[in-house]
């Protein structure tokens, strides 16, 4: 209360054509804010992921947060809840 706010919070999906949002240095990083990046992982399985076949997008991604500069938390993947809830319907299954 009475202080401005240090971070920003972006959703950012999965593949897309813009894959680091690397638009939000100005009004971000340059800023001295810390960037949160909820990554979500729209139009792809977690399988896929696990089996290599993302490394080349994950890299890409990975290389522009190194080129954007500033301090980021990355959230990465669908909220837990969500997952909990098709668990419980028999949607899904998850292992750890």
């Amino acid at each position: 209360v009475g202080k401005k706010t240090n971070i920003q919070a972006v959703f950012a999906g999965w593949g897309t054509s813009n894959p680091f949002p690397s638009y939000l240095s100005s009004s971000v990083k340059d800023k001295g804010k810390t960037l949160v990046i909820f990554w979500e992982q729209y139009n792809t399985t977690l399988d896929a992921i696990i089996s290599g076949s993302q490394d080349g997008y994950m890299q890409s991604f990975a290389t522009s947060a190194k080129a954007y500069g500033g301090p980021i938390i990355l959230a990465p993947f669908h909220e837990y809840i969500c997952c909990l809830s098709c668990i419980r319907k028999n949607k899904t299954s998850i292992t750890f």
